[in-house]
């Protein structure tokens, strides 16, 4: 059995199995989370047209109803998951960030947990876990992203996830970046009232250049 270890928030050693562990695809954090990531958000909303489902047929009563989505304190039993979802091809094209090997992704959900000044939250949709969201401090700005696992992409869970870890989480302003290949997750964080402040071409995304938006959210957050 391959195994592989981290850190918990609480100093314990969590043990998995990653050659078993629940393949469920990911949807693919970006933002350039604490160490990295483009905080471009990826779920329902950034998905390949093969593989999106639009929320308008939902929304008339035609499809399956909304999810009840909740957010929660990661658990050691997430990252598993969090794991094989970062792997998840289609979601590292639209977030722009290559994947972590084991190592490196151990390391980095480590220090994240351990971080006081990031906030992170596990996204719970009817009772299954289905991605993470975060916030974390960047210079002089905090950022915030999100990552949601394939199997849950399509049904208004990372709009839900976000409008409610905004209520958690009342730093203002708040930015983010999101890869212009992928309007849709633009338009999530649009939503939530974030409003595009800036366009650049970066030079750190995994196939090198890309075209980049920055948004930001200014209103005054929770005392």
């Amino acid at each position: 059995m391959r195994t592989a270890e981290a850190v918990s928030a609480v100093g314990s050693t969590v043990s998995f199995d990653l050659a078993t562990a629940p393949e469920l695809g990911v949807g693919r954090l970006s933002s350039r989370s604490p160490g990295r990531h483009r905080a471009s958000m990826i779920g329902q909303e950034g998905m390949p047209p093969s593989r999106r489902r639009h929320d308008r047929g939902v929304a008339r009563g035609y499809g399956p109803p909304v999810p009840v989505v909740v957010l929660r304190l990661v658990a050691d039993d997430d990252l598993p998951l969090f794991y094989r979802w970062q792997r998840d091809p289609d979601s590292v094209r639209l977030a722009a960030v290559a994947a972590r090997a084991q190592g490196p992704f151990l390391t980095h959900w480590a220090m994240i947990r351990a971080d006081p000044a990031t906030i992170l939250r596990t996204i719970v949709a009817d009772g299954a876990v289905a991605g993470h969201v975060v916030s974390w401090p960047a210079g002089t700005e905090r950022m915030v992203g999100y990552w949601l696992g394939t199997p849950f992409w399509g049904r208004g869970i990372a709009s839900a996830a976000l409008a409610l870890f905004l209520e958690v989480d009342g730093h203002r302003p708040l930015a983010a970046t999101v890869a212009a290949r992928n309007p849709a997750s633009r338009r999530v964080l649009e939503k939530s009232g974030f409003r595009l402040r800036a366009t650049a071409v970066v030079h750190d995304g995994p196939d090198g250049s890309l075209t980049e938006h920055r948004l930001r959210l200014d209103e005054p957050g929770r005392p």
